[in-house]
Parts: C-alpha cells; structure tokens; sequence
C-alpha cells in the first residue's frame, strides 16, 4: 500500500488510489464460509455479523447498479443519495463489532479490520462519478494476454470517457504502455 501512496502523491493528482468492495466483501464471505452453521435455524444465521455485513454491502451494490447508464457527473450526484447512505449503514453497523470479543473468529475480525482499515479508499468512488465501486473489470482483464488487455481497456476507456480509477500494473501486462497511460 505505502507504493502506491507514494506514486499517488508524485503523480500531482492524475492517480487516485481506490479500494475495492468486492475485496471487503470476499472476506466476510470467508468468515462466514468457515463458520458451522450446522443446526443453526434460518433466523439465527441471519443475524449473524457476517451475514449482515455481507448484506449491507449487497445494499450498496444494489443502490450502484441503479446508476451503471448515468454519466460520471450524474452518477456522482446520484451517488450522495441512496448509495451514500448504503455505505454509511455498512460502515455504522461494522463499528459496532467488537472484535476485542473472543467469540467471533479471527476471519471476521479481518474482515472488520481490513474494511475499517481500508474506508478512506472504499469511500473514494463517492467522490467522483468515474470510479467503480470495485476493481472486478480489472481482475477480469488480468486473466487475458498483455494485448487482449490493452484493447479492452482502451474500449473501456473510450466507452466511460476516462479510467475509472483503473490502475493498470504495468509488470502485469509485461509492457510499458500501463505506466505512461495512467500518467497522460
């Protein structure tokens, strides 16, 4: 993280680091996943904290998909309605997880900490209409070949009229062109 922050802060403003919800989310899947539910009523696992993280972070997800044909300026105004109070909600109820309490695993405790630890960024995408709530565009494309990936990206671009806070690792691609394309 501290590489990143230190090419945010020399690139005079043109790289914003951004988190990635479905990141968060993975982790209060995996708490929820090692969990024994067994003999447990429907009720009960829903009342469970990973549960309800995982579905308040649903809730945003949802309240997003409602503004996926705006444009970056309609869709950031947007944002600081349902989807700001979506996020708040989130970030309200895993504050109240005790993770000093010896009875919640240490997956949850993770996922609690890496969300807290990560808001500033999760929250980013608020801000400005052009960043996703998540980075799964880019994962998608890091599965292809270094070329498969450029054309996607640039027709991604092109479609979204900017980035969306893509941030391209160069070495991932085995080429040059992340660097200088993230900084024109």
């Amino acid at each position: 993280m501290l590489a990143y922050k230190v090419f945010e802060g020399e690139s005079g403003g043109k790289v914003k680091i951004t988190g990635c919800l479905a990141h968060a989310r993975r982790r209060f899947v995996l708490a929820l996943y090692l969990l024994n539910v067994k003999g447990l009523s429907d009720d009960a696992i829903s009342e469970l904290p990973e549960v309800k993280a995982i579905e308040l972070i649903g809730k945003i997800y949802k309240e997003e998909s409602l503004l996926k044909d705006l444009d970056a300026a309609s869709r950031k105004e947007k944002r600081q309605g349902m989807v700001k109070k979506a996020v708040d909600s989130f970030f309200d109820y895993i504050r109240t997880i005790d993770t000093e309490d010896p009875s919640i695993s240490n997956r949850l405790k993770d996922a609690v900490s890496y969300a807290l630890n990560q808001e500033k960024y999760l929250r980013r995408f608020l801000d400005d209409g052009s960043i996703p709530l998540d980075n799964l565009l880019r994962e998608k494309y890091s599965q292809r070949s270094p070329r498969q990936t450029q054309l996607a990206v640039l027709q991604y671009s092109r479609r979204s009229r900017g980035l969306h806070g893509l941030l391209l690792d160069s070495r991932n691609c085995k080429t040059e062109w992340g660097s200088s394309l993230l900084l024109s």
